[in-house]
């Protein structure tokens, strides 16, 4: 979840100061992709009038709620070892996209022998990236790492 300084951290819509003056609420660190449309809402605090009035804010939330399923679901399936787990997240929400039929799948190394999918999934990624559609927060570049997860 987004980490907030009440009276220094601001809304990542209004850029005003998040305190108890004006409701707000925080997003988790759901979407990697400053070219995406929900990079606005990932890890930050927003006002909830701004929310609200904001054209993706209602996908905002259902995103968020599916962030939060992911993580549950990760929490029940038996996972012997971390280090194992490829979580996918978010990674677009176009849904016209043909990326976005991976969105929040969670793989085990040990699934990747048998996913059928592997080859059409590297192969999207690839495109996407060459298609300038992913633009990471840092140099690290988390689309490059699922294929080189995936691909070992």
């Amino acid at each position: 979840m987004a980490l907030i300084f009440e009276n220094e951290s601001t809304c990542s819509i209004c850029n005003l100061i998040l305190n108890k003056s004006r409701p707000y609420t925080m997003f988790p660190p759901f979407m990697g992709n400053k070219k995406d449309p929900m990079f606005i809402f990932s890890d930050n605090g927003i006002h909830n009038d701004c929310l609200n009035n904001h054209p993706f804010g209602k996908m905002a939330l259902l995103y968020r709620e599916k962030y939060h399923e992911d993580i549950g679901r990760l929490q029940f399936k038996k996972i012997e070892d971390l280090k194992k787990c490829i979580p996918f997240g978010l990674l677009t929400s176009d849904l016209k996209e043909d990326l976005s039929k991976f969105n929040f799948l969670t793989l085990g190394e040990d699934d990747l022998k048998s996913w059928k999918e592997k080859d059409e999934f590297v192969n999207i990624v690839r495109r996407f990236i060459q298609e300038g559609k992913w633009e990471g927060l840092t140099e690290f570049n988390y689309l490059d790492y699922l294929i080189s997860k995936v691909t070992k």
